[in-house]
């Protein structure tokens, strides 16, 4: 057990706040897979800039694919999960020119082959897209005779499909590969609404924006395994579904009023006091509520959840200084923290062993789901 589990009670935290410099790179709420736009490519002028802005698209674009493709298990196979926040999936990324600024546009074209036109980028493998038979570099054309608009942006495009179609429903699409055009029929997915973006970022951190989660390459480096990095994003997607942060600060709210009335009914300088011991109490039971739920998340994605106690311990033994400090304070790694995910993996194990269905138990769902939605609970459980 790594020595930073033993001594000390803060060790992980998630970052709720995105940088400036990395949201300059996102221009709209369902982002592209790339979004170089903000304060990159500055190393020189003229040809320097360019051959800059086109190494980082080059870059860039095999990151978010692992990341799409790792990420696509944990939404389709968690969509009860995610109760009501859910939308039909297709499993690929599309992209125009357009949804790069007119700075980025050259190296767009030149690296990715991009145009006005709609351009199949990324296929998730098994996905309704895979199974359609489309590929990288398809350019789509039509859907259900309707042609796509000329000039608009993948990223409002998927926003629309994602809004309009239906789950389990059939779609004839229109598609063009070597000017040749052909026709395929999709039949969307359910699945999480939340998608997976990378950002530029020096350190690991994994933000949490609307439905995106966002995720620094340095994260990506980190866990190059992709079962780890389905735990660390099966995590999030927990923390953000059962809306953490907001559950912690209405549950310390009341010991908030405390310190204030010490201080002045009795003069007392709590210094916070009792608002930080309910915030680190909630905390670690919050975190242990996430933990176990997100190993069921990848047990039902196929993910190794046995390697989540390792993940762990890796970034909490990690010296480089490449963990960032606003990874370090969301929730903390505790031993109590620590047994209980083994705890849970052996429960996972044995139920597996049993062949049972992979529930989480109902004082996980009732803590999930909170009082008044016994629907939902129902809903999970059955």
């Amino acid at each position: 057990m790594p020595a930073k589990i033993r001594n000390a009670s803060r060790v992980i935290m998630v970052g709720p706040t995105i940088a400036l410099a990395s949201m300059l790179m996102l221009l709209a709420a369902c982002a592209p897979p790339i979004k170089p736009d903000g304060p990159l490519g500055q190393s020189g002028a003229g040809l320097e800039a360019e051959a800059e802005r086109r190494r980082v698209v080059r870059e860039f674009l095999p990151l978010q694919r692992r990341l799409r493709s790792v990420e696509y298990p944990l939404m389709t196979a968690n969509a009860d999960l995610c109760y009501a926040d859910v939308a039909p999936r297709l499993g690929l990324d599309l992209l125009t020119e357009y949804d790069f600024s007119a700075t980025w546009r050259s190296a767009a074209r030149s690296e990715l082959g991009l145009s006005s036109a709609l351009q199949v980028v990324h296929v998730v493998p098994k996905s309704p897209a895979a199974r359609g038979g489309l590929a990288d570099g398809d350019r789509l054309i039509a859907i259900n005779g309707n042609p796509f608009p000329r000039e608009a942006t993948g990223s409002d495009t998927m926003r629309e499909l994602s809004e309009n179609l239906l789950s389990n429903a059939p779609y004839e699409v229109t598609y063009q590969r070597e000017e040749i055009e052909y026709q395929t029929t999709l039949v969307p997915e359910l699945g999480c609404r939340h998608r997976s973006t990378a950002i530029r970022g020096e350190q690991l951190e994994i933000f949490v924006s609307g439905t995106q989660l966002l995720v620094t390459e340095k994260t990506l480096e980190f866990l190059p395994q992709d079962d780890d990095l389905a735990a660390v994003l099966a995590i999030e997607l927990i923390r953000d579904a059962q809306d953490y942060d907001t559950r912690r600060r209405i549950n310390t709210a009341g010991a908030y009023v405390g310190d204030i009335a010490l201080a002045i009914f009795l003069g007392i300088n709590t210094n916070g006091a009792l608002s930080q011991a309910a915030s680190d109490t909630l905390g670690a039971n919050y975190a242990e509520e996430a933990d176990y739920l997100a190993l069921y998340v990848l047990a039902r994605a196929g993910y190794d959840f046995r390697r989540v106690p390792q993940v762990l311990e890796r970034i909490a033994d990690d010296t480089t200084g490449r963990i960032a400090d606003t990874y370090q304070a969301a929730h903390p790694l505790t031993l109590d923290r620590y047994d209980a995910v083994e705890a849970a993996v052996r429960d996972l194990e044995e139920k597996r062993a049993q062949d049972k269905p992979l529930v989480p138990s109902h004082e996980y769902l009732d803590a999930y789901t909170g009082a008044g939605n016994e629907d939902r609970r129902d809903v999970l459980a059955n």
